[in-house]
């Protein structure tokens, strides 16, 4: 490997990052003529680099090159984002120095540039085998640290406090006792997730045909509508129910972009894999989630397929640009199948519990009550002092009130009642005088209380007791 590119055993350097060491690793003012604008970094030939730890506070990260790829060390050995890696690289090979502050040694953990400090990151950028330079040696920082020659620091710094009046930090280079003040601010992940693509599924929305949900409670399937494809249709809606449009299309699209919370290795926690997520696409691959909870925590583990007995072919050079994408698109999926599923077996993944229960959420969740938009009725008002808009003259308590009700609704439930006198009779509304009809009225237009009940009802049925903030009300729908 070159000095362009990045050493870590496994990975292919991005040509940002390329770009970036040509920019900076051969440039080098002396640090005795310090010259404000220089890079903290200078001359580090990544092609040595084995190994990248990250330390803050009792946190730690290490990225390390194995056999496999890039791995992070605290997440069992994770497969680690090379854009990420990469990211790492380039911001610190991008801190520039404003000005010199300090050679005092005594200095720095007032400064927080201490490894350790409460308020240090240190970033050591480790090489592997013999140390062959003797610029690099020389005191305790920069010496061997496997204890058998087999790793040593290349270069590593040490990120303190946020500098007095300035935008910058306090850096500190490991094996040297200067510290400087950086041009801006230093934002370096800690945290090993930060390292791993979180990213487990995302897919293009469009491209779905069909999902399928099943749990130990229920089943059931969303499709595109056969007539019109940008519609989805929830399968065998119950008599009286429809669908809930917005929770049917979250549902559907929720592996447009799945992300992980957390990871750990498969067989780590005895886990029931009580659901399953299957969306097919129009490639003919399907992606299968399946789901399991423990301790309020949600997790997931995740395959792909496609069918064994189809045939494909390769587009011929003679078709039609559409039917050749169609067939790229195909044959590609085929493909990306065992690799998806090689990557992720061994593998379970933590999700979010926004992200978990659109993919498990039960049916009766996207489903509610096929009610009309406008309806007529008529209703008995029974009112009582202090109720809201209650004439001076009533007098009766609130209990007095509700208990007259129930004895009026008795009466309205009788056979051959005439709900209309009874209103002349009882009613303490305004349309007591029109046998209580209110006319014909949309929802949302009436106290949310009387809504909830006078929508539900079948046209000629008469609802229970319902208390507003005007009194306890008996409503008969007309239309």
């Amino acid at each position: 490997m070159t000095n362009r590119q990045l050493g870590i055993v496994g990975a292919v350097a991005l040509v940002m990052l390329v770009i970036t060491i040509v920019l900076y690793s051969g440039s080098g003012a002396s640090r005795s003529d310090f010259v404000s604008g220089t890079p903290l970094i200078q001359g580090l030939d990544t092609g040595q680099i084995h190994k990248v730890v990250v330390k803050s506070g009792e946190k730690t990260v290490t990225l390390t090159g194995t056999s496999k790829g890039l791995v992070v060390e605290e997440k069992s050995n994770y497969p680690a984002s090379v854009k990420e890696i990469n990211g790492l690289v380039i911001k610190c090979l991008e801190i520039r120095l404003a000005a010199k502050v300090t050679d005092k040694k005594e200095n720095h953990k007032d400064l927080g540039v201490t490894e350790g400090h409460e308020d240090a990151t240190t970033v050591s950028f480790i090489g592997q085998g013999r140390q062959d330079s003797p610029k690099a040696a020389g005191k305790d920082e920069d010496k061997d640290i496997s204890g058998n020659g087999g790793e040593h620091v290349l270069v590593g710094f040490v990120k303190g406090k946020s500098a007095e009046g300035s935008m910058g930090v306090y850096v500190r280079l490991l094996g040297q006792d200067t510290v400087y003040r950086t041009e801006e601010n230093v934002w370096l992940n800690d945290k090993p997730i930060d390292y791993i693509g979180r990213n487990l599924v995302k897919l293009d929305k469009e491209g779905v045909m069909r999902v399928e949900v099943k749990t130990d409670k229920d089943s059931y399937t969303i499709a595109r509508d056969d007539k019109d494809n940008d519609k989805v249709v929830l399968a065998n809606i119950p008599k009286g129910k429809k669908a809930k449009t917005w929770d049917v299309g979250s549902t559907f699209e929720a592996l447009s972009s799945l992300d992980m919370a957390d990871v750990m290795p498969a067989g780590k926690e005895k886990l029931d894999w009580d659901a399953t997520y299957t969306a097919y696409l129009k490639t003919h691959i399907s992606y299968t989630v399946q789901l399991a909870k423990k301790d309020d925590k949600h997790y997931v583990r995740v395959s792909a397929s496609f069918p064994p007995d189809l045939k494909i072919t390769r587009p011929a050079k003679d078709e039609k640009d559409e039917e050749v994408k169609k067939k790229a698109a195909i044959w590609e999926a085929c493909e990306t199948a065992p690799r998806f599923t090689r990557r992720h077996k061994d593998w379970v993944y933590e999700l979010s519990s926004y992200d978990a229960e659109k993919l498990r959420k039960p049916f009766k969740d996207l489903v509610e009550d096929d009610l009309p938009d406008e309806i007529a009725a008529s209703h008995i008002l029974i009112s009582y002092k202090g109720a809201e808009n209650a004439d001076e003259k009533i007098t009766r308590t609130k209990d007095e009130a509700k208990k007259l009700a129930e004895k009026v609704l008795k009466e309205a439930k009788k056979k051959d009642a005439d709900f209309a006198k009874l209103a002349e009779k009882h009613s303490d509304g305004p349309t007591k005088t029109k046998g209580g009809d209110l006319g014909t009225f949309k929802k949302g237009k009436r106290a949310a209380e009387f809504d909830a009940a006078a929508f539900k009802l079948k046209v000629n049925g008469i609802s229970d007791v319902v208390e507003t903030k005007f009194g306890f009300h008996i409503i008969k729908r007309t239309k």
